[in-house]
């Protein structure tokens, strides 16, 4: 059993009661490489494509049989025309034994068709191999954004439950103001009914929590009744922007999804030419080596020799092959351009995602400060009665808003960090 097979189990073989196991993301990534459906396929294709180059490879090698017989035959000497005149020879000889035991060797001395094809075949398993890497690239990106997005729902928890202590701390104000004759019952109506609809709330924020974290249990293979502990915090990292231009071009360079149609228009190109060399002469080396007779005359033949093949007229076959092999070609073309401008276009838009992103979190931050300094200086002006229980209320749920505005505004900058990795082609 694999190595990290083996870690997957020892990560999650627990029941519902056991306590939460310590999870970093190269480990969930880890575990969805060795589940994820679409790179087993991937690599199954890869595996298919390695094989069929060692068949197309076979075809330039030596080829050796070893071939035995044993027949029985009955002959008509005046149907094969062999009369003379004057001599009885007598029409039917037979039965008579006749064994055959040799070795056959054939090898294609020179044949350019099946060298271009043999390359081709090369060139279309390498593209197969790039896409398994743009495969395992998505994986990674997936993974990352459940990981994450499993603790951005986490963070709304934490963010909501620091709420209702707030409203809980103001209940009890509101409370003790009324019991001192100095305030209403509204206002303990209002700072319960404050904490009721945060409850509610939280109630809400856990099952999306929980709904995030089988996502990504289910994304890692692992069992779903299990529970994480995750060790990788949802928090700011600089991660280096180069220019525009430098993005684009790192990202065509980089990309396998890119390297993969260059692959592919090589392999259509050797395809075409192999197509073409159809009409080119071949040379083929042939021998054989055996013995040949029956119990009383049972010698030993062989032959050796060097053929030439000049095609003339085959009814089409070639011209067809070469017109298929040019038009796929024409498609493979079309094909990689149409990858370069799609992976143009998201290179653009995770840059400008990433730098929004970023934007939209300094924003967040500077929000989530005025916020608490807003509630602070409500608080303190209505235990000094110059401001009603409505001013906390209100700052109150600035602050909540401030506070889970800065959460998906820190998730948003690791999706997006995610999605620009991808985008430029790098890995992990």
């Amino acid at each position: 059993m694999r190595k990290y097979i083996l870690i997957t189990v020892l990560l999650f073989a627990s029941d519902l009661h056991a306590q939460p196991k310590r999870l970093a993301l190269a480990d969930a990534i880890q575990a969805a490489f060795e589940n994820n459906a679409d790179l087993a396929i991937a690599g199954e294709a890869a595996e298919q494509a390695r094989t069929r180059v060692n068949e197309q490879h076979s075809l330039l090698l030596p080829n050796i049989n070893a071939v035995a017989a044993h027949t029985s035959q009955t002959v008509n000497l005046g149907a094969r025309g062999i009369r003379f005149p004057g001599i009885p020879i007598p029409s039917r000889v037979g039965p008579f034994d006749v064994t055959d035991a040799r070795v056959q060797f054939s090898e294609p001395v020179l044949d350019l068709s099946l060298i271009r094809r043999y390359q081709s075949s090369k060139r279309s398993a390498d593209a197969l191999q790039f896409e398994t890497r743009a495969a395992r690239n998505k994986v990674i990106a997936m993974v990352s954004n459940l990981y994450f997005a499993t603790q951005r729902a986490r963070g709304v928890v934490e963010a909501i439950d620091a709420q209702i202590e707030l409203d809980e701390a103001l209940r009890r104000f509101a409370q003790d103001r009324r019991e001192a004759g100095v305030g209403t019952g509204l206002d303990v109506t209002r700072s319960e009914s404050r904490l009721a609809s945060d409850r509610h709330n939280l109630l809400q924020a856990q099952n999306d929590s929980r709904t995030s974290e089988l996502k990504l249990l289910r994304a890692m293979g692992a069992p779903l009744d299990a529970s994480l502990d995750l060790a990788d915090a949802l928090a700011f990292s600089i991660f280096p922007i180069e220019t525009l231009s430098q993005a684009i071009q790192t990202a065509l360079q980089n990309r396998p999804e890119m390297m993969a149609e260059q692959k592919r228009l090589e392999a259509a190109r050797l395809a075409r030419g192999a197509a073409h060399a159809e009409r080119l002469p071949s040379i083929q080396a042939f021998a054989d080596y055996g013995g040949s007779g029956n119990l009383d005359a049972f010698v030993t033949t062989d032959s050796v020799g060097v053929q030439l093949i000049l095609p003339i007229f085959d009814g089409g076959r070639r011209s067809a092959h070469a017109t298929t092999a040019a038009s796929q070609l024409r498609q493979t073309g079309l094909r990689a351009r149409d990858v370069r401008d799609e992976i143009e276009l998201e290179v653009r838009i995770a840059f400008d995602t990433l730098a929004s992103a970023r934007d939209q979190l300094t924003a967040a931050e500077s929000t989530l400060q005025l916020a608490q300094e807003e509630l602070d200086l409500s608080r303190l002006r209505y235990e000094a009665q110059v401001t009603t229980q409505i001013d906390v209320i209100s700052a109150q749920s600035g602050l909540a808003a401030a506070r889970s505005r800065r959460v998906n505004a820190l998730f948003a900058v690791k999706s997006a960090e995610i999605e620009y990795r991808r985008a430029l082609g790098a890995q992990g």
